[in-house]
């Protein structure tokens, strides 16, 4: 008696695990970082942001740098030949008859040459001057001579002229501005100041002082 031989079979069966890898896209933090993984040729951009805050500036200096307060002296009988002593009395007196005096002091610039400088990056600049007594500069003898007599020429009468000198109502002087759109304004002159000698005042010595000021929006 033959007997069958069992046939075993065994099914083997495949257990497939399946993983999915989620992948979150990474944002560009700002711009910050970029990446590229197209192929040849690679191109990747950044950026970067600047930001430069400048200050407010406003810089006006008439004469010596510092705190110094300069002097423009006209020593009239100096300049006409006489020093301190009388000017004689002859025809054609020079006293008075309107031929202008050059300074007689020693200034920065020279006799009565005063330098003047602004800078400035708050758009357009005006000058104003104010005298110390509007009834003029003020003399020992208790009178007084008006500051009209005292001339200013400036070496860039253009872009940097001078207030022309009065008791009262002197007119404000604009200073031209020199970049960046009529916003900034960088100048440098001379101020040359004469007395005019237009009048024949009683003697004595004058004094006054002229404030100027640089105003700006």
């Amino acid at each position: 008696m033959m007997r069958r031989g069992r046939q075993l079979r065994v099914w083997a069966g495949a257990a497939v695990f399946l993983l999915v890898a989620c992948f979150a896209p990474v944002p560009d933090a700002g711009a910050t970082q970029d990446r590229d993984h197209t192929g040849p040729p690679y191109s990747v951009q950044v950026e970067l942001e600047y930001e430069i805050i400048i200050p407010r500036v406003l810089y006006f200096r008439v004469g010596s740098a510092g705190n110094t307060v300069d002097t423009v002296e006209f020593d009239v009988g100096q300049s006409l030949g006489a020093g301190n002593n009388m000017v004689l009395s002859t025809p054609g007196l020079p006293l008075g008859n309107g031929a202008p005096i050059a300074a007689t002091s020693n200034n920065p610039g020279g006799p009565g040459v005063i330098p003047v400088e602004v800078k400035a990056n708050v758009g357009n600049v005006s000058i104003q001057a104010t005298v110390s007594n509007a009834q003029g500069l003020q003399g020992d003898n208790g009178q007084f001579l008006n500051y009209n007599q005292i001339r200013t020429v400036s070496s860039d009468s253009t872009s940097f002229p001078a207030p022309v000198l009065a008791n009262a109502s002197i007119t404000p002087v604009l200073i031209a501005p020199s970049g960046f759109g009529g916003h900034v304004t960088i100048r440098t002159a001379n101020w040359t100041y004469s007395y005019l000698n237009q009048t024949t005042p009683a003697a004595g010595t004058y004094t006054g002082t002229v404030t100027y000021t640089a105003t700006a929006p």
